[in-house]
Order: C-alpha cells, then sequence, then structure tokens
C-alpha cells in the first residue's frame, strides 16, 4: 500500500487548498440548483418544526430542568449550529471515507502530496447545511434578545471557543469512525448508531433525572462520548453560571479527542491493504 505520510501544515499552502475546496463544491452544488435549495428548504423546515414543537411543551411549562423557555431556545440554538456545522464540514467525508476503502480509491487520496486527514475528512463541503448553522444563530440571537439573556462580551467570546471545541469533540469521534471503516469496510450501522447517540446529547443533562439509568446516560454522554458535553457546557457558559472545571474538562477533551483521533486515522492507514496488494 502507499505509505502515509505526515506532513507538517503550512501556514498559505493548506488555507490557499481549503478554499479551493469552498469554491469548487459551491460551483458544484449551483450546477443543481433545485436539489440545493430544496435540501436547504427541508433541513430549516425540520429545524423549525423542532422549535414550534418546543414552543407546545413551554405553552403547558415554564421550565424544562432549570431552562426557561429562552434558555432552552439558545439551547437549541446552540445545537443547530453545532451539528450543522459538523454536517456541512465533516459528514459527507467521513461517511465517503469507507467507500473510497471499499473501491480502492483510497491509494489515489494516499498517493497526493498533502495530508491524508486533512484531504480525506475536508475535501467536500455540503453548503444546503449553511442555512441551519444561520437559522441556529438566529435562534440564539432571538433568545437573547427577547428573554434579555445576560451575554457579555466574555460571555460571547467565550461561547464561540466552545462551540468550536464541541465541533472538535464531534468530529474526531466521525473521524474515528470512518477509520474503523478500514477493518470494517461497511461502516453505515456504526453511524446510524452515532446519529441516535448525539440526539440525546442535545437535550439538558438536567431531564436524565436522578435515576440510576438517567444517571449511566449522562455520565455516558458527558464524559466517556462527551456529545452533551460539547452541546450543553458552550450555552450554559453563555446564559448561566459559569462553571470553570466543566469549560476546562471541554477544552481538554476536545484537545485529547483530536489528538486521539489523528492518531488513530494514521493507525488505521498503517493498517490499510490497498487495490493493489
Amino acid at each position: 500500500m502507499p505509505t502515509p505520510i505526515y506532513r507538517p501544515p503550512s501556514l498559505v499552502r493548506y488555507p490557499k487548498l481549503y478554499g479551493s475546496f469552498l469554491r469548487y463544491c459551491f460551483v458544484r452544488e449551483l450546477g443543481y440548483r433545485f436539489n440545493f435549495i430544496m435540501r436547504a428548504v427541508t433541513g430549516v423546515g425540520w429545524l423549525l418544526l423542532l422549535v414550534f414543537y418546543f414552543d407546545l411543551i413551554f405553552g403547558k411549562t415554564k421550565n424544562i430542568g432549570d431552562w426557561n423557555r429562552e434558555e432552552y431556545y439558545f439551547l437549541m440554538g446552540t445545537w443547530f449550529v453545532l451539528y450543522g456545522l459538523v454536517e456541512c464540514l465533516f459528514l459527507e467525508n467521513c461517511t465517503r471515507f469507507s467507500e473510497l476503502v471499499r473501491t480502492g480509491n483510497l491509494d489515489t487520496l494516499l498517493t497526493k502530496p498533502i495530508d491524508a486527514q486533512f484531504l480525506a475528512s475536508l475535501e467536500r463541503i455540503d453548503w444546503a447545511e449553511l442555512p441551519s448553522v444561520c437559522f441556529g444563530a438566529g435562534l440564539t440571537i432571538y433568545a437573547t434578545w427577547w428573554g434579555n439573556l445576560p451575554i457579555t462580551p466574555m460571555r460571547a467570546i467565550g461561547f464561540v471557543v466552545l462551540v468550536l471545541c464541541g465541533v472538535a469533540i464531534l468530529y474526531s469521534f466521525m473521524i474515528t469512525l470512518a477509520s474503523i471503516s478500514v477493518w470494517v469496510v461497511r461502516t453505515q450501522s456504526l453511524h446510524e448508531l452515532w446519529f441516535y447517540i448525539v440526539q440525546f446529547g442535545r437535550y439538558p443533562s438536567e431531564i436524565y433525572g436522578s435515576g440510576g439509568l438517567g444517571v449511566g446516560i449522562r455520565f455516558l454522554l458527558l464524559y466517556l462520548i462527551p456529545v452533551m458535553l460539547a452541546i450543553n457546557v458552550p450555552a450554559r457558559f453563555a446564559v448561566k453560571a459559569i462553571e470553570p472545571v466543566m469549560v476546562a474538562y471541554m477544552v481538554f477533551a476536545a484537545v485529547a479527542l483530536l489528538s486521539l483521533s489523528r492518531w488513530f486515522f494514521y493507525r488505521a492507514l498503517h493498517r490499510y491493504r490497498s487495490a493493489s496488494s
């Protein structure tokens, strides 16, 4: 098999190359305008339905856990932004990786003079998901304004940094799942399982209660597969009392998981048997 070579990133080369990816994928989307518009409208429509659904719930209660209506909408907006970015930037690449392995086209990717993980996980951008990101950002702004939430400039900057840490956490798990395809080849069922796990993580941790099962789910999604951490901590940092321990843990988790996922990715490539072998 072609030997994957680690190439240190360039301050100029890689951003320029990623800019080319962005332009190419945007032009490709415009080649099928109706499909692009329908996917964008469908995505935003689904998010609107979720907002209306929880609006009905808040018609019957004032709080979900310790989140009032506007705070919960801020949490929802954070989730829409976070998962929208992941789907826009990484999902297509990670699901496509198993197909590259199965067909042997991964050989071609490994021979290119570019970092293999960069190319495998960032080559495709799904522009149809960008409206969902904008909708989520708009929902957080609306919740802040309508609920008069106490968001200071420091909290706003910290919120953005923690959202980026959340994206890093979710990306780390996705690229790890993609890497497993070197051994399993078809990982569709794993990606479906990942989707359902993430759905559990988008709710406030308080709703899982103090029972044995609830405590187990909360521990799993906060510490072992920290998708709840990636979603809850940024929103809680912005609109509730700041929890320094959880913030520090989230930053640590993002750095650690990025490092581990990169090690695992290259470990998988070294186990890869090319189509010509």
